[in-house]
């Protein structure tokens, strides 16, 4: 495991999210990322898989007030895995020590993350599979979960190792 970050040194993280459809949710979404994290964002990415409503105009707009916003469209739908493995894909591309994948619709709190970081580095564990720190969320019988839903942060390890082993 890398050394802890020192008290009052933030990891640098990118986050992306997958929005489709995203017009009406995704900028409440991105102003709930608290303040205190921008400094310390390489990029919020935006991946707009294909919508038809005016996603692309609202991130246009975010990104006018947060420049670390860009906007990544697809021509048409490609399906949530294609979103994410694109995003994962961008945020190789970054420098950042940690990855956020946020939903455009808030199903994720933006709010939590300045206490999920400092979790995860001091629980976190080494991920070989993109040399990212990843925390080991799984809940057992006796164990306290500290950011919800456990499962997701399963899902994309998950993705994370098909991606790594080619399979898609």
């Amino acid at each position: 495991m890398s050394d802890p970050i020192p008290p009052g040194v933030v990891a640098t993280c990118t986050i992306f999210i997958p929005a489709y459809q995203a017009a009406g949710t995704l900028e409440a979404v991105i102003e709930r990322i608290p303040d205190s994290l921008w400094a310390s964002l390489c990029a919020v990415h935006v991946i707009n898989d294909g919508s038809t409503d005016d996603t692309n105009a609202v991130v246009r707009r975010i990104a006018e007030r947060h420049p670390k916003v860009v906007l990544h469209s697809e021509a048409e739908n490609r399906g949530y895995g294609a979103a994410v493995r694109r995003g994962l894909r961008l945020a190789l591309e970054d420098a950042a020590e940690y990855v956020i994948c946020l939903h455009a619709d808030g199903q994720y709190p933006p709010e939590k993350l300045p206490e999920f970081l400092p979790y995860m580095e001091e629980h976190g564990v080494e991920n070989k599979t993109f040399g990212l720190e990843m925390s080991d969320y799984h809940s057992g019988a006796d164990e306290e979960s500290h950011l919800n839903p456990i499962g997701y942060g399963l899902r994309c390890l998950r993705v994370m190792v098909r991606y790594r082993l080619g399979a898609w």
